[in-house]
């Protein structure tokens, strides 16, 4: 019974071995696939100049926010205003809008609030909500234009419809409060019509 025990152990430790040694030599001949390299995304900075050369209206603005505001690029004011111009260019709304806050604040260009109130009011009439309540404010306060509630509520009232913000809804009724009825009637027929006239 020993001699069986102990060929039963020859056995298996030979069995082990060569099970053993091939798995060494399968690894030690075995070719290693190379790793691929991850591929890093491209940013969106990059994205940004590849599309704003190509003539992308968005691009070109957004990598003028990037000049402006230094945004993973140094602050170009120069190359900011050129590629802010090839968006105004193309009618882009946010860009024109833009340009308007250029001369209310006078960065860029020479402080104009009535040159401000002509673009703001360009961009209003492409549907950029902020210059239509900005417009609001304009004609509420008298800022480069002469102060005219009936067009201030007009103004307001398109803003609010088309933003749904409390805020827009509020100076509205706050200007409506001010107005007689006929100046209130001609208001709402000015919102009517506001953005269809140049």
């Amino acid at each position: 019974m020993a001699s069986v025990v102990s060929t039963l152990h020859k056995t298996l430790f030979i069995f082990l071995l060569a099970f053993f040694t091939s798995l060494v030599s399968q690894s030690a001949f075995s070719e290693e696939k190379p790793k691929k390299k991850k591929e890093t995304p491209p940013s969106q900075l990059m994205i940004d100049q590849a599309d704003a050369e190509r003539g992308v209206t968005e691009a070109q603005y957004a990598l003028s926010m990037r000049y402006f505001d230094a945004n993973e690029v140094p602050a170009d004011d120069k190359l900011a205003s050129q590629w802010l111009h090839k968006a105004i260019d193309k009618q882009y709304g946010p860009a024109i809008h833009y340009m308007a806050s250029l001369y209310e604040s006078g960065r860029t260009v020479p402080k104009n609030i009535k040159t401000a109130a002509d673009w703001y009011r360009k961009a209003a009439k492409l549907g950029v909500v902020e210059a239509q309540r900005k417009m609001g404010h304009i004609y509420k306060d008298g800022a480069g234009v002469v102060a005219d509630p009936v067009t201030a509520y007009a103004w307001f009232n398109i803003a609010a419809s088309n933003s749904g913000d409390w805020m827009d809804k509020i100076y509205r009724e706050y200007i409506a409060y001010s107005l007689q009825p006929a100046d209130l009637e001609k208001a709402q027929a000015l919102s009517d019509t506001l953005l269809k006239t140049d």
